[in-house]
């Protein structure tokens, strides 16, 4: 047979072969198209794995039915096992926000991928005005130092609550504890942050948190800023108390203004917290409003009036813990009402109760003082040599050891953290000194 004839029969056998193979391929396509399952598709591209004219066909639909047999199931392992035939197809993006959100219930975990509509509204629209300390649950003391700055400067950035510096020390409890801990999760193939918290209020756990998200700090906000109704009532004033602070400040309304004249000068720190400055200026002018005496003079520390005054107060704002401080001296040294349990923002807040309860707890304080003209009155000396010379405390005494007595009367050395300088003594009974015992000696409140 002449090669050329052999040439054209293997070519018609050839072309044959492959208009066969392609009837197959159309027979078996139109038989799993009939049937349209996965099952049919699946055998389909499995007898036939080479790239034909329905292959794409195929995988699309293939694809389409195995994402509707996943969202009727809805459930994880359903998704899971979608997302591993197809990572990268058309429903591929659904499938994994389906799959995670399926596994975060799961977890008892909120995942949030955006914010939602109403987080400004709940987050900037009120404020929990309450001091909050964050702290950390990590055992690694470097990244526990990084995440409680890091939720500190949130705080102070958004300015939502009173946030303690997790740097300082401080002698009172914060009203809401929040401790929390930050780790990587895996809800499908992305990883996301998740954020376990705790509040306590004043001690006692009130609300557990579990959330995933990209920015964990602002959701974990949402969410309590949503429960702030709950927390607002846990420390909210008690009525009774509210109604018995109510009936006393009526009462003293009644007696104002208060005979003799008041002297209250204040400090206001420039640099300090926005709510410590507008609650000591709001308080000054609730005084001013309720004509608290006869002769009321309200001046900045370090421009006293030239008159004497028969009371004189001392009011500031604790710079560490933002609550008022109402003293007869600048130092602390003596009586005081305690109301370190409030800050300036809660006050601001809920300034009816407030400034009523703190005037009158000005007034106690006032009343509770022995006015400053009924002590024996002396020219004293305005240089240190001088008074010393004046006192009966002076050096002669001081040699004669640490404790002398005069006529039954003790006097102790005070030092400089009292508010008088060493080497002066002091009396330790001033009742008996203002009595008149001593008449003519040294006022020990002239050092205050």
């Amino acid at each position: 047979m002449p090669l050329h004839c052999l040439k054209m029969g293997t070519a018609a056998l050839l072309v044959a072969a492959l208009f066969l193979a392609a009837c197959i391929v159309r027979r078996d396509y139109q038989a799993a198209s009939n049937l349209d399952t996965i099952e049919a598709y699946t055998q389909f591209l499995q007898d036939h794995p080479e790239d034909n004219q329905y292959f794409s066909q195929a995988t699309a639909r293939l694809e389409e039915l195995s994402y509707e047999a996943a969202r009727k199931e809805d459930d994880f392992a359903a998704y899971a096992g979608f997302l591993a035939k197809f990572p990268f197809g058309r429903f591929s993006q659904e499938a994994q926000r389906r799959a995670e959100d399926l596994r975060a219930a799961e977890l008892g975990i909120h995942l949030y991928r955006e914010l939602p509509e109403d987080f400004y509204h709940s987050v900037n629209s009120s404020t929990l005005p309450f001091r909050i300390q964050v702290l950390s649950q990590s055992t690694d003391e470097q990244e526990k130092s990084h995440v409680e700055r890091k939720w500190f400067e949130e705080l102070v950035r958004r300015d939502l609550f009173i946030p303690l510096d997790p740097r300082k020390a401080y002698p009172l409890p914060p009203d809401l504890t929040l401790r929390v801990r930050e780790s990587t999760l895996y809800l499908g193939a992305l990883p996301w942050t998740q954020l376990d918290a705790d509040v306590s209020v004043r001690g006692k756990h009130v609300q557990s948190y579990r959330i995933a998200a990209q920015r964990v700090e602002r959701f974990l906000l949402y969410e309590i800023f949503r429960d702030g109704e709950r927390y607002r009532g846990l420390l909210r004033i008690p009525e009774q108390d509210r109604q018995a602070v109510e009936e006393r400040f009526q009462r003293l309304r009644s007696s104002l203004p208060l005979a003799g004249s008041v002297a209250l000068e204040f400090e206001i720190d420039q640099r300090g917290s926005h709510w410590d400055q507008e609650m000591i200026r709001e308080f000054l002018e609730f005084l001013r409003g309720i004509g608290l005496a006869k002769d009321l003079a309200i001046y900045p520390r370090g421009q006293p009036p030239t008159r004497s005054s028969a009371h004189r107060l001392y009011l500031r704002a604790d710079p560490d813990l933002h609550y008022p401080v109402l003293h007869k001296q600048w130092n602390f040294v003596g009586p005081g009402p305690d109301w370190g349990a409030w800050n300036s923002a809660w006050i601001l807040m809920d300034r009816d109760y407030f400034f009523k309860k703190m005037s009158l707890d000005l007034v106690d304080l006032v009343r509770r003082s022995e006015p400053a003209d009924e002590w024996p009155k002396k020219k004293m000396s305005s240089t240190r040599e001088e008074r010393g010379r004046n006192s009966v405390c002076s050096s002669g005494l001081q040699g004669a050891g640490r404790v002398s007595q005069i006529e039954g009367l003790f006097l102790e050395p005070a030092s400089e953290p009292f508010g008088v300088p060493q080497g002066i003594w002091r009396f330790k009974d001033e009742a008996a000194f203002r009595n008149g015992r001593f008449a003519g000696t040294e006022d020990p409140a002239d050092h205050s």
